[in-house]
């Protein structure tokens, strides 16, 4: 029986990288191991990434590799993510660079560890290398068909399995994890210094970035410390390495983005005539919000740590009685109004969690001194940039037309367009 195809609207569609390459990869970034088995997770699971899970064995002999540090155990499971077609090297710069901010204000919070990585597939940085075998950089010898996609990252594959696939728990077990969650998700929102611009992670490039590195990595960077900063938005295709210093601000590129895309892209000319009405509100309606302005808050470094993709799918559970095992999936993680997470948790995967649990998630952070939209964050703060995030989710809905064509697709449209509307009434 032959796999299912990927759908052709999906980032994950015509993207690949060559059993061959796989094995050039190990070979050459790290001789210390041999790689035993490589195999690619269902078709019908991931969206925006191909992901390969691969087996490896330590050689015998003297030193050892990176990718068994701190571990005595003969094997190791690993996890190639594959960016999807319509993503570039600043998500793996994003991943990498959270990934390792947890790892070293975070350490007890269950993630992987980053062990290599490549903005092109073919050059490749190594996290932490054990010298003298291993190298910072090694170059892979790839054929033009191994390059549709936008880099990838080799890291631990950490152990249990997705919570959204376990059915067999009980209402008691799953509240129990709900407060995990709430203790793992308070720990980097607490513990991650607050930062004074809004957005993700790029590596500090000094020809780019005028400003100093706003996180110096030493843990997991290898012989030189890895420098960060925060700029850009990527789920917005923001790709700009200037900082964004406020809510309203953020805002307002989100939306001219957009915007832009709405009148450039030939998907979106269903919603076209709406493109005078959403310009009005960016240049006068959305300057004046004061629950938009009263996010900045007074404090100068106002942004936390956000996962942006808190789903029942990125948590990973197991043992008995079940223990979060790992928390995946920092892709679009960065630092945002401490709103964010919960806007997205509503907005982005509404319906994602069951109510009840969820409702216990945000008692729990409440309880460790986390506002939440049921206590801590105004009822206006909350409407407003929920209203908000409606609005920029509609004004280029990036789902269309997807798996959508002919009458169906002009319902999506007129449904999307309906959406905006009536929310930049509520805002007005």
């Amino acid at each position: 029986m032959s796999r299912p195809q990927t759908p052709p609207h999906e980032p994950r569609y015509n993207v690949h990288v060559a059993p061959e390459t796989i094995e050039q990869l190990i070979a050459t970034a790290f001789p210390q191991i041999e790689l035993l088995s490589h195999s690619e997770l269902e078709t019908n699971k991931g969206y925006n990434n191909r992901l390969y899970f691969l087996k490896v064995r330590r050689r015998a002999g003297p030193g050892q590799s990176s990718v068994f540090r701190g571990t005595d155990a003969a094997e190791r499971e690993l996890v190639l993510k594959v960016n999807g077609r319509f993503f570039f090297s600043d998500k793996v710069q994003n991943e990498v660079g959270c990934l390792q901010v947890l790892r070293q204000h975070c350490p007890d919070i269950p993630t992987p560890t980053v062990l290599a990585w490549s903005e092109d597939g073919a050059a490749v940085a190594l996290a932490s290398p054990s010298a003298p075998e291993e190298k910072k950089h090694v170059a892979l010898l790839i054929s033009e068909s191994d390059k549709q996609h936008g880099g990838w990252i080799l890291m631990s594959r950490l152990p249990g399995i997705p919570l959204s696939a376990c059915d067999d728990l009980d209402d008691a077990t799953r509240l129990d994890i709900m407060r995990q969650l709430a203790a793992m998700a308070a720990s980097w929102r607490t513990k991650v210094p607050a930062q004074a611009f809004v957005g993700n992670i790029q590596f500090h490039q000094p020809t780019a970035h005028a400003a100093e590195p706003d996180f110096v990595i030493t843990d997991n960077a290898g012989p030189q410390p890895q420098n960060l900063v925060v700029r850009g938005i990527l789920v917005d295709e923001l790709r700009i390495a200037t900082p964004i210093t406020s809510v309203t601000q953020q805002y307002t590129l989100k939306m001219e983005e957009k915007l832009k895309q709405l009148e450039s892209n030939d998907n979106y000319t269903h919603n076209r005539h709406l493109a005078p009405e959403i310009r009005s509100f960016i240049t006068d309606t959305l300057p004046q919000l004061d629950a938009i302005r009263q996010l900045q808050g007074t404090s100068s470094s106002n942004f936390v740590f956000t996962h942006y993709d808190l789903s029942p799918r990125n948590i990973l559970v197991s043992g008995s009685p079940p223990k979060i095992s790992g928390i995946v999936d920092f892709e679009f993680a960065g630092f945002f109004a401490p709103v964010e997470e919960f806007l997205n948790d509503a907005v982005g995967n509404e319906g994602d969690w069951p109510e009840h649990l969820y409702k216990a998630y945000l008692r729990e952070l409440g309880a460790r001194d986390i506002a939440t939209p049921t206590a801590g964050i105004s009822v206006s703060i909350w409407n407003a940039v929920h209203c908000l995030e409606r609005v920029v989710d509609n004004i280029a809905p990036w789902w269309l037309p997807g798996r959508y064509e002919g009458a169906a697709l002009d319902e999506q449209f007129a449904k999307s367009a309906t959406e905006l509307q009536e929310n930049l009434r509520k805002l007005s």
